[in-house]
């Protein structure tokens, strides 16, 4: 699987995971509920965002180490 595949693969889940995390997230203040729980899906809301920067900077990274790479091997062919 190509690194486009796989990021695009990681955001559906993430969309999907943030997706049911909301409605979680909604019920719980429908209830009224603040707590220990709460603060634990607000920090693993932060910590998926986080998670997708991070995979999403490694690909540009891969993305122009590959672009230079065929820039280099093309000047020499």
């Amino acid at each position: 699987m190509n690194v486009e595949g796989f990021t695009s693969k990681i955001q559906h889940e993430l969309d999907y995971s943030q997706y049911q995390r909301r409605l979680h997230l909604n019920a719980l203040r429908v209830g009224g509920f603040r707590g220990e729980e709460y603060r634990n899906i607000l920090h693993a809301r932060r910590q998926t965002r986080h998670l997708l920067a991070v995979i999403q900077r490694q690909n540009r990274t891969a993305k122009l180490e590959a672009s230079s790479r065929q820039r280099h091997w093309s000047k020499i062919w």
